[in-house]
């Protein structure tokens, strides 16, 4: 019998911390990181929170034992933004290399947002779209599947939706 590895969620910039703060509070047991330039004082104890500046990105890449062969990785983040595009893009291709387990799920900008958000997310969405396990969903299906709602709500529908792809589990 194959004992199956443990999950570890790490939520990449504003977007990827909210959705893995939902995904925690949904009560999965698993491991849980938070990595932003933006401290996040108010999370739970059990979520380990990492302050993200690019000098320090070695910590994360070479220096860390972050990943590991023992976990299973979902990665958690919002395109668009400097860290979460940042962060996934570099993430992605370290678990890759490394033939870690990993699913990345990523959510692409509102067309609100703005050009250069959904500019900055389609690279990175077509750098990685022929990868197995990267998913990428649009944030405009909220508005076309529950019409307008106010940007709390919106937000709220890209966490659940995050959790809803997390639960796929489709490693390869």
């Amino acid at each position: 019998m194959r004992i199956s590895k443990p999950i570890h969620f790490i939520g990449l910039g504003g977007a990827g911390c909210n959705a893995l703060e939902y995904i925690h509070q949904q009560g999965i047991k698993a491991k849980y990181t938070g990595i932003s330039y933006l401290e996040r004082p108010h999370l739970p104890k059990d979520i380990h929170f990492i302050t993200f500046v690019r000098q320090s990105k070695w910590q994360l890449f070479d220096g860390s034992k972050l990943f590991t062969q023992h976990c299973r990785y979902i990665l958690l983040a919002g395109l668009g933004g400097n860290t979460g595009s940042y962060l996934v893009e570099e993430l992605t291709q370290l678990l890759k290399a490394r033939h870690i387990e990993f699913l990345t799920i990523c959510s692409f900008p509102f067309s609100l947002e703005g050009n250069q958000r959904r500019i900055t997310a389609e690279k990175v969405k077509t750098r990685f779209e022929s990868t197995v396990n990267f998913i990428c969903f649009d944030l405009n299906f909220i508005i076309r599947t529950w019409g307008d709602q106010t940007l709390s709500s919106a937000f709220e529908k890209a966490d659940q939706q995050f959790y809803w792809l997390s639960q796929g589990l489709n490693f390869n």
